[in-house]
C-alpha cells in the first residue's frame, strides 16, 4: 500500500500545483479544500478530495483520521486572489488566523491521526530581480536581506513534534 499524504489546502494557489507531484511519485494523496467547487478538479488530478474547514476541529480530525496519513503537508493560506491591494488588509487578518488557529488545529489532527511527519510551508524572498517564476539555479539577491529563511519540517518524535531545519 502506498504512503499516504494529507495535503491541507490542496485547492489553493500553491496546493493545486503541488498536489500532482506526490501523485506522480506514487503516493496516495488526500487533499483538503474549503470549497465544494474544487472537489471535482482535485479528483481529476488523482487526489482524494475532502471538503473541510481547518477551523472546524472535529471535522478536520475526522477527515485526517479517515485518511490515516503518514505525512501531512500544510499549504493553508487565505490571501485575496492576485494579492489585490484593496483586499489585502482583510486578507492578512484571515491569513494570520489560519497561521495561528488553523495550524494548531492541523497539528492536533495530524497527531491524533498518527502522522509521522508534518511539512509546513515557508516563504522567502531571496531571489534577485529577474524573470519569474524563479528556478532553483537563479541568482539570490545579495543586496536585500531575506524576510524568512525558515525551511524544514515537523517530525513526530515519540511524544512531541519537533522542528527539523533543512540546510539552506
Amino acid at each position: 500500500m502506498p504512503c499516504t499524504v494529507f495535503l491541507a489546502g490542496a485547492g489553493g494557489a500553491v496546493g493545486r500545483r503541488l498536489a500532482p507531484l506526490p501523485v506522480e511519485a506514487g503516493y496516495r494523496v488526500v487533499g483538503s479544500t474549503r470549497s465544494a467547487a474544487r472537489i471535482e478538479s482535485l479528483a481529476a488530478l488523482g487526489i482524494e478530495a475532502v471538503q473541510v474547514d481547518v477551523f472546524d476541529e472535529a471535522a478536520l480530525a475526522a477527515a485526517m483520521t479517515a485518511a490515516r496519513p503518514e505525512i501531512v503537508i500544510h499549504q493553508l493560506t487565505d490571501l485575496p486572489y492576485g494579492l489585490d491591494p484593496a483586499l489585502m488588509e482583510e486578507g492578512l487578518v484571515r491569513n494570520a488566523r489560519i497561521r495561528v488557529d488553523g495550524t494548531r488545529n492541523l497539528v492536533a489532527a495530524a497527531r491524533a491521526a498518527g502522522a509521522r511527519r508534518l511539512i509546513d510551508q515557508s516563504i522567502a524572498w531571496l531571489y534577485a530581480p529577474g524573470p519569474e517564476p524563479h528556478g532553483e539555479d537563479d541568482a539570490l539577491d545579495a543586496v536585500r536581506p531575506p524576510r524568512s529563511r525558515s525551511k524544514g519540517c515537523w517530525r513526530w518524535r515519540g511524544k512531541s513534534w519537533r522542528w527539523r531545519r533543512s540546510r539552506v
